[in-house]
């Protein structure tokens, strides 16, 4: 957009010559961007001394010399601050975009180019604009090396010299909706007339279906825009299709109102914008039709074939009629789709237009023309460009179903919470269908003060991919919080800067007080520089240097610091740059900045369980240090050992966050795999049993893996992979049937694998695992109570049938009545009961607990761990454990609520179910409200498998926390 300076040419001199502003060959140019298109006001005027000199060369007076003018200088409209967002989000989208699953294509989506306008709705000024991928335009300063340059031009580049904004076209899917429906009211059908929304529309032997086979009805032109239905858009454009004659009307008959309301919006010509080499677009009109029939029906009749491939059978089709308005052709075209093609520029002045009342304005980023001496002010005023060719009434209508996509159409699931009674929110979502290519994202939005366009190549669908980028654009304007209460004093931009500049600021100058926002103090003025109007510096021939964009950012820091910019956003050199955490720092500076690592990291969960883990050991170290017929003699084994559980689980954690949990959504099927060959191997002779449970893997070495710890978190990351996809992929709002079908199915596999081991208390937890996550998609309550339901029935038919073991049917009648047999499977209970009851307020001390030093109670480093808290630590140490449990657990649901994607939802939630229910069995069956099973207390218990297991789902709710955006 800024463009960059190269030396001038000596044709350039040549043609400048006569001009008024000749070239010296000392003068660098502008090349592209606005540095091409102000290069006039921008260069200034070099100075020449002329000397006279004799016969020989010799100098002998100084004649008359021309003192140098510098060149004006160029404020634009550009906010820094919101560009910085915007380039933030939608290198974010773009990203996260990738992370996601095409369930057409079989792979995830390429998401390899964007753009983002962010434009004032009331005068069409630019006040951001970001086009992916970038580049460093510095590349270009002193000449650029070969190798740089095939790296911006080359196959595999993704051309980054293009600013997609302006020069990137593509089909605008259902965001061209508004003009179908215009077209549609011109050509005399009513605003309320009953339209048939119906799953599909035939013509002859083709079917055009509408998205995801929906059906609503007969609906209003309003319901259709607001629903985004296809098959409406199909039938309105066939039907005038059919009135104005067919395939071959009669010369002068066609009406053609569809095509003409697309010119009449101004697409299919350029905008105007004050950026150089931007295109039309293209409108598939019958002139069009015409000219390209002419220039390629030699190329179609050679390669076209009957019965080819798909490209030889359009070629062959083209061959025969090409220069034709066929009817499917009409139909494709009115819902966006087709020979359509558009810019987001072009996007963003319609949608302004529409949120302005109707006035088309031409967009521009210049602001004002400011003297070198500040002394002159030349405003760059607005330019109406054309009035939107519909009615009063008809724009009211439209208004009204945009806003309606925000609150209960397609983009309603993004939107939730949004302040619509106080920001009234309009948006269109697209998804565009490009032949050989993954789907176009198009999401076209505004407010009364600004539009927002946001398109993503290959990226799936409009809202999906888009959707939360530019909702957290409108958040950084307007100061909107998670919650969906404004915080004015965080909104970087509530209204448009209307005030003239005054020329430049240097970096004492302060605004006069009308010039700053509500409550902003003196010192930290709205303009300062590139904030009220980014300036653009005038070139002095005398140094011919390329200016300094970062006014804002170098000459106050301390202010830019505060405005709650982006984490990973930040500028480098001459243009904007997004990395990993920030601007660089040095030292502590950059560990515990706002946007590092560090500080994203959920630290109460983190503190809280590392707080469990050592309290465990010293639990775990007095009920075992005197117990020599499992401690090998040495008192300090299962200490040393837990520590070191500890310390692996530990690293595990951080390896998930290092490679995150979007990432492993990717490798989900073969960790899935991987887990359930683990609970098979167990079933073989390698299988183990300790406790009556056959569910454990000897290592050898002292060392043993129990795999079903691992399937806990298989499920929960397999059912979150299958239950989100279509939700985050914008598909679906939540899952459907066939969906919950697919996750159950992957679900219940181990499930039946772990009870034939048989691991009750494994099975139950993953049973409790499975309804959380259930809970947490948006699947229909019926799933819910229908398998809470199911599970019962089967507990009856387990009992009844005798499908469980001896020992497992003896501890749940010891639970039922311990007194049953007191010295037999009643004894657990009974003694836990004891030693808990025996510690009171403060307990006898640690390790001075008569129980534990007894070993009366079975298990104590294991399963009855709690009873050594209660005994020798009280209610107090007691309750401290389960503190810190809550801690943990109420941390994790808040990660699940923020989580801006359902997939980190689903695998926070299932998390919080596996140890909330853990954590209440172990507990409750130490105080005999729970049957005894074999569920280690989550990071205070001792165990090598089950330490691992809890410290990679913290490592899972860390990654969920750091990933998404501090905004959320």
């Amino acid at each position: 957009m800024l463009g960059y300076l190269s030396p001038v040419t000596d044709d350039e001199i040549t043609q400048a010559k006569d001009s008024d502003s000749p070239y010296l060959r000392s003068d660098q140019v502008g090349r592209s961007g606005l540095e091409r298109e102000y290069d006039k006001q921008l260069r200034g005027k070099a100075g020449v001394t002329r000397y006279e000199v004799d016969n020989l060369g010799r100098v002998i007076g100084k004649a008359k010399s021309d003192a140098p003018q510098p060149g004006s200088n160029l404020v634009t409209s550009i906010d820094a601050r919101v560009q910085r967002v915007a380039e933030y989000q939608l290198d974010k989208a773009m990203k996260s975009a990738r992370q996601q699953f095409d369930k057409i294509t079989g792979e995830n989506y390429k998401a390899d180019s964007g753009a983002v306008v962010v434009m004032e709705a009331k005068t069409g000024r630019v006040v951001a604009m970001a086009s992916a991928p970038t580049y460093d335009p510095n590349v270009w300063v002193g000449g650029i090396s070969a190798k740089d340059y095939r790296q911006l031009t080359g196959k595999n580049s993704d051309y980054p010299l293009l600013n997609r904004a302006i020069q990137g076209q593509s089909a605008p899917g259902s965001t061209f909706k508004v003009v179908s429906t215009a077209a549609a009211v011109e050509a005399g059908y009513t605003w309320d007339g009953g339209y048939p929304c119906t799953s599909s529309y035939s013509v002859g032997g083709q079917v055009f279906k509408n998205f995801e086979g929906e059906n609503f009805g007969p609906i209003s032109l309003g319901r259709a825009l607001e629903v985004s239905c296809d098959t409406v858009f199909y039938g309105l454009a066939d039907a005038q299709w059919k009135k104005d004659g067919g395939i071959n009307p009669k010369k002068g008959e066609p009406k053609d109102y569809f095509y003409k309301a697309a010119h009449q919006f101004g697409l299919g010509k350029v905008t105007g914008v004050d950026l150089p080499n931007e295109v039309t677009g293209r409108v598939p009109d019958r002139k069009w039709k015409q000219e390209t029939y002419e220039a390629n029906k030699a190329y179609w009749c050679k390669t076209g074939k009957k019965g080819g491939t798909y490209v030889q059978q359009i070629a062959y089709e083209n061959c025969l009629e090409g220069n034709k308005m066929r009817e499917g052709d009409s139909i494709n075209y009115s819902i966006g789709q087709g020979d359509t093609l558009v810019t987001p520029i072009q996007e963003a002045m319609i949608y302004g237009a529409l949120a302005n009342g109707g006035t088309e304005y031409v967009p521009t980023i210049g602001k004002a023309i400011v003297s070198a001496d500040g002394k002159t002010v030349q405003e760059i005023k607005p330019q109406v460009k054309a009035k939107l060719p519909i009615s009063a009434a008809t724009h009211k209508g439209i208004d009204k179903a945009l806003a309606g996509v925000v609150t209960s159409g397609t983009a309603a699931w993004k939107f939730q919470g949004w302040p619509q009674d106080k920001i009234e929110l309009h948006a269109k979502t697209g998804t565009a269908e490009v032949y050989g290519k993954q789907t176009t994202s198009w999401f076209a939005t505004y407010t009364k003060d600004y539009t927002v366009v946001m398109t993503i190549a290959q990226a799936g669908t409009g809202s999906g991919a888009s959707g939360e980028a530019v909702r957290n654009i409108y958040n950084a304007m307007y100061g909107v919080q998670a919650d969906g209460s404004i915080d004015k004093k965080k909104a970087m931009l509530p209204t448009p800067q209307t005030s003239p500049p005054e020329g430049p600021r240097r970096r004492h100058d302060r605004l006069p007080e009308d010039h700053r926002r509500p409550g902003q103090g003196a010192g930290e003025a709205a303009g300062e520089g590139d904030r009220a109007g980014r300036h653009r510096h005038g070139r002095h021939p005398a140094t011919r240097h390329l200016a300094h964009r970062e006014h804002d950012q170098q000459q106050h820091p301390q202010a830019s610091a505060q405005k709650g910019w982006p984490e990973d956003a930040h500028m480098t050199g001459n243009s904007f740059s997004v990395s990993g955490y920030g601007p660089e720092r040095a030292g502590w500076t950059r560990v515990f900045a706002r946007d590092s690592l560090a500080r994203r990291l959920d630290w109460p969960i983190l503190l809280s369980a590392i707080g469990l883990s050592l309290i465990g050991s010293l639990l775990v170290f007095s009920a075992t240090r005197n117990r020599t017929e499992i401690n090998q003699g040495d008192q300090y084994y299962f200490l040393i050992r837990h520590l070191m559980n500890t310390g692996i689980g530990i690293a595990l954690m951080i390896g998930v966050i290092w490679v995150g949990h979007r990432t492993l959504r990717v490798v989900v099927p073969f960790l899935y795999g991987a887990s359930v060959f683990g609970i098979l191997l167990v079933l073989t002779p390698l299988g183990s049993t300790v406790n009556g449970a056959h569910s454990w893997i000897v290592l050898g070495g002292g060392f043993s893996l129990q795999p079903s710890e691992f399937v806990k978190i298989t499920i929960i990351l397999g059912m979150a992979m299958i239950l989100a996809a279509r939700v985050d992929a914008g598909d679906k709002p939540y899952p459907d049937h066939r969906t919950v079908l697919q996750a159950l199915g992957l679900a219940s596999v181990p499930m039946m694998i772990v009870m034939l081991m048989p691991d009750l208390g494994s099975v139950m937890v993953m049973v409790i695992i499975v309804l959380g996550v259930l809970l947490a998609s948006g699947a229909s309550n019926r799933w819910v109570f229908g398998l809470l339901g199911a599970g019962t029935l089967g507990a009856i038919a387990v009992w009844q049938l005798h499908f469980l073991d001896e020992y497992q049917i003896a501890r749940f009648a010891a639970f039922a009545n311990p007194s049953l047999d007191p010295a037999g499977v009643g004894y657990n209970t009974n003694q836990a009961r004891i030693a808990i009851g025996s510690g009171g307020l403060t307990g006898e001390g640690l390790f001075h607990g008569s129980q534990t030093t007894g070993q009366f109670v079975p298990e104590q480093q294991t399963d009855f761990v709690f009873t050594v808290a209660g005994e020798e630590l009280g209610f107090v140490g007691a309750g401290l454990i389960l503190v810190l449990l809550g801690v943990v657990l109420w941390r994790a649901c808040r990660i699940a609520r923020d989580s801006t994607e359902l997939y980190g939802t689903i695998v926070a939630a299932g998390i919080v179910a596996w140890f909330a229910f853990q954590a209440f069995e172990n507990v409750g069956m130490t105080l005999g409200i729970m049957p005894v099973t074999g569920l280690p207390l989550p990071f205070v218990s001792y165990g090598g498998t089950s330490m691992f297991a809890v410290w990679l789902a913290v490592g899972l709710l860390q990654s969920i926390r750091v990933q998404r955006p501090m905004s959320a």
